[in-house]
């Protein structure tokens, strides 16, 4: 779970000097309106509107962008290829697009000589085909489409590769080049096109990455993100909640979700893509500003003709204000959305403004996410208040980056500015309690504690929402750039709940925290198992005894065995009978070479390997012991890495791969 209190941000403070103008018959009027429209309507008015941060977006400058060029020619020439890669991003992001076309051209051009140096063939490609669009000198195209060539051999597309090497040969006749090195340079492809004709070689399909992140089995029919093992309960006093249908093995995928909307960080705008948050090499820069950049053409098409189309001109007042990340998803959830398509809806939301009733629960629909829980009745009004106001703020930001423009009429274009305040206003309560932090793995290098989760952004999974909190979960998240996978970490036993953890887990944090953690941040006391029987962290739980099974049919006791004890049989204080736990003793004997073979295999990159030894360790265990005791909970946490492994990462897998057996 993302942390989601505005008081802590710093944009506070115009909040603090807003509340210091209003008289105490003025709380009192507020305190009376009883919606989202009329507590905006309302602070707009006693505010004449609002008294906010503004500060203009960056844009281009052509010539910052040729010394950062100039800048990475040099380190290109020193062999830093990385950090020539660096100033050629960065020349890119800056670089005009209505500057000039040849020096556009040959930025790109040679980025794509240090991706090829990098063996980056694809993005090199990129880089190759951007040049020649833009109008790369005629000239030197020789040099690229030579490039080109060795990226498509590279790559085994020889027949492409062929195609490429005959251009280039064309592309030398235009070369200002001497004769004699042009025919040189001629004469080698022709010997290499001779060599791969009478090789007669053939395109080579190179392995896909397989995506082991599938729910396997059937989809509940009206939660379609989740497995069919998943029911979505309900009851008074948890709400809607998840539920296993069927016993679900640990491993299992339970969910995987597209979030509503998703919002990067803005310190992680030069490394990540601002549509999907997968990690960049080289980026599609904004053709506006200079903030932002994206992973493909793609991408940048898909947020230029929806939110980056409006928040690009204030991106730099949002930042500057210090508002959290949720604040930014409320705005975001506008943002992606035209103003007629909330015209369109809003009789629709005022019929829909309680529990959801469609006939289908999906991820992508403005009313799924409109009617999560959001608690408005237990706000004080300060809390209240301090939200409208902070709507407006976002309002304002619409507002200026011309989201109304198409409405003509004052009065009209009023109504639909207290709509959309109205709505900021109530995901700005909605968020608080259900949105999630989107991580990546860091892995700086073989070493498991070295490997840490780092905060990307945040993002809304409208099913994932209804999962409740245990200080033990059920669940593992992982991430494929925005998209959310749910996996089980424990066996679910049919008729348990499915939890999740919104932070603080009974491992590694006291009972006494994680109870006022969240009770100050989501309002509920916790009552989850080890809540209620007070299970010790994890370094306080005793290596040298033994939790097991009572054999006897119906009976749930637990029998504790210290680890030096001779005795086989073992006296149940509730059944009366006694349990022969020689077989458990003997299975457990592999336990240790297990967790050993595991943690060699994650070393040296091999996950999946890994996670199926974790995985049958976690059997042995569970099939024997019960918890909680250490090795169960250190197992539980080598399984997590893999997970997480398995989704979103600062360097691939494969290239891990490499480091180490390099």
């Amino acid at each position: 779970m993302v942390d989601k209190s505005i008081e802590k941000t710093n944009f506070n403070k115009y909040f603090v000097a807003f509340k210091e103008t209003l008289s105490k018959n003025d709380f009192i009027k507020f305190k009376s309106l009883n919606n989202c429209n009329d507590w905006v309507k309302w602070i707009k008015n006693a505010s004449l509107g609002g008294q906010f941060p503004n500060k203009t977006t960056y844009g281009k400058d052509r010539d910052e962008a040729i010394d950062l060029k100039d800048k990475g020619n040099l380190e290109f020439l020193k062999g830093n290829k990385n950090e020539a890669l660096n100033f050629y991003n960065d020349s890119l992001l800056l670089y005009p697009i209505d500057g000039d076309k040849k020096e556009h051209s040959i930025i790109r051009a040679n980025r794509s000589a240090v991706l090829y140096e990098l063996n980056e063939y694809e993005l090199a490609l990129n880089d190759i085909e951007k040049a020649l669009e833009i109008g790369y000198p005629t000239d030197l195209q020789y040099k690229i489409l030579d490039r080109k060539a060795k990226c498509l051999l590279a790559l085994k597309k020889h027949q492409k590769a062929i195609k490429a090497f005959r251009e280039t040969i064309t592309a030398l006749d235009n070369a200002k080049i001497s004769l004699e090195r042009r025919q040189k340079w001629q004469k080698d492809i022709q010997i290499m096109l001779a060599v791969m004709a009478k090789n007669n070689v053939k395109d080579e399909i190179l392995p896909t990455k397989s995506n082991v992140s599938k729910i396997k089995g059937k989809r509940n029919a009206v939660y379609t993100s989740a497995s069919n093992l998943v029911d979505i309960k309900y009851n008074e006093n948890a709400g809607r909640y998840a539920e296993a249908s069927a016993e679900i093995p640990c491993g299992e995928i339970l969910l995987c979700e597209k979030a509503y909307c998703a919002v990067l960080l803005n310190e992680n705008v030069k490394t990540h893509c601002f549509q999907c948050f997968k990690r960049i090499i080289a980026g599609e820069p904004c053709p506006t500003c200079s903030c932002v950049k994206f992973c493909s053409d793609k991408c940048k098409t898909t947020a230029l003709t929806s939110h980056h189309h409006y928040e690009c001109p204030v991106l730099e007042t949002l930042w500057s204000s210090g508002i959290s990340v949720t604040c930014l998803m409320s705005l975001r959830i506008i943002s992606q959305n035209s103003i007629d398509f909330f015209l369109t809806i809003q009789n629709k939301l005022k019929e829909t403004d309680g529990m959801w009733n469609e006939k289908e629960y999906n991820s992508s629909n403005f009313l799924t996410i409109y009617q999560l829980v959001r608690h408005e009745k237990r706000r004080s009004v300060n809390d209240l208040m301090q939200r409208a106001y902070m709507a407006l703020f976002l309002l304002s930001c619409l507002k200026q980056a011309g989201y109304f423009s198409t409405i003509v009429e004052e009065q009209a274009k009023e109504e639909a500015e207290i709509l959309i305040g109205g709505l900021i206003m109530r995901f700005l309560q909605i968020l608080q309690f259900n949105a999630h932090e989107i991580s990546e793995l860091e892995i700086k290098g073989a070493d498991l504690k070295e490997w840490k989760s780092i905060f990307l952004g945040g993002g809304l999974y409208p099913t994932l929402a209804l999962f409740n909190h245990s200080c033990e979960p059920a669940i593992v998240r992982y991430f494929h750039g925005t998209d959310i996978v749910a996996r089980a970490v424990k066996r679910i036993k049919a008729g348990e709940m499915i939890a999740e953890n919104y932070g603080p887990i009974f491992t590694v944090k006291p009972r006494k925290e994680r109870q006022i953690q969240l009770s100050q941040q989501y309002w509920f006391e916790c009552s989850c198992i080890p809540c209620t029987n007070n299970w010790p962290m994890l370094d306080y739980m005793d290596p040298n005894t033994l939790r097991f099974h009572c054999d006897t049919i119906n009976c749930n006791n637990v029998l504790i065995v210290e680890s030096d004890n001779m005795n086989i049989q073992i006296p149940c204080r509730v059944c009366r009978k006694q349990t022969n736990i020689m077989k458990g003793l003997k299975a457990l004997q592999d336990s240790e070479s297990l967790f050993r073979l595991g943690e060699s295999l994650m070393l040296s990159g091999e996950i999946e390997k890994a996670l199926a030894k974790f995985l049958e360790l976690y059997e042995l265990l569970v099939n024997n012991l019960v918890p909680p005791f250490r090795d169960y909970y250190l197992c539980q946490q080598r399984l997590r890495s893999c997970f997480l492994a398995l989704g979103n990462t600062s360097i691939s897998i494969e290239k891990l791969k490499k480091i180490i057996n390099n």
